[in-house]
């Protein structure tokens, strides 16, 4: 594999300009990942009504509000 150093260089840089971040960003990752229960255990309402909290609050929901960013911005 080859690439091009005016394509690589600027990456290379981003990343190591944000590493800190990224390192953050990379490990909360895991944590927003949606987690599939099965139906018996959401079915009990203790369950059930900490799987709607946490599915209130997962990826879905933010990546919703940035499409509705994104018409937004488009809408200009």
């Amino acid at each position: 594999m080859q690439g091009e150093k005016p394509v690589i260089y600027p990456i290379l840089e981003w990343l190591l300009k944000n590493q800190d971040t990224l390192k953050k960003r990379a490990y909360l990752a895991r944590y927003l990942v949606k987690v599939e229960v099965p139906a018996e255990f959401v079915a009990e309402e203790a369950i059930g009504e900490l799987y709607h909290q946490v599915s209130y609050h997962t990826p879905p929901q933010r990546k919703k509000n940035k499409i509705n960013k994104i018409k937004t911005r488009n809408a200009w």
